[in-house]
């Protein structure tokens, strides 16, 4: 007949046991901030199209007898009337982005002349415009991950 010891758990049981802990639990919350960080990239690239269909909404009914922008910087963006974006205008809606930002905005939308900018603008009644481009939005301070906003000539925001 065998006779086994059992005095209970060695130190060396409890350290490995504690080594598998640690990894999986790293591996976790490596997997879970990488989530979040997609999610908060989703959430702003939604957010930022319903600012710009809202514009495009606004210009094709006039309201206020205006043309419609959006005008991007790398940490807000802001809704706006009139035929020129200002700063001081206080009926601007501003958003301010939190652990995202809208890399290199004043190269990202064609003016129609030629050139480039930052701000998009819609024609009164038919909603179109001129200003084309990508809108691209990352993480701050970092590059490997991003979201896109295509804008055409017709309006189309995909």
């Amino acid at each position: 007949m065998l006779i086994k010891n059992s005095q209970g758990i060695t130190t060396i049981e409890i350290l490995i046991v504690m080594v598998i802990i640690a990894v999986v639990s790293s591996m976790s919350v490596v997997s879970y901030t990488n989530w979040k960080r997609q999610v908060k990239l989703i959430n702003t690239q939604e957010e930022i199209k319903s600012t710009i269909v809202r514009a495009q909404q606004l210009a094709t009914a006039a309201s206020e007898n205006e043309i419609w922008g959006v005008h991007f910087e790398i940490d807000k963006y802001v809704l706006f009337s009139g035929s020129f974006y200002d700063e001081n205008n206080i009926n601007n809606k501003v958003w301010t982005l939190q652990g995202v930002r809208i890399a290199d905005p004043e190269n990202s939308l064609a003016d129609g002349a030629g050139g480039y900018g930052p701000d998009l603008f819609f024609y009164k009644f038919i909603g179109t415009t001129a200003n084309t481009g990508t809108i691209t939005i990352m993480p701050t301070g970092e590059s490997n991950a991003s979201k896109s906003i295509i804008v055409n000539a017709s309006g189309q925001i995909d």
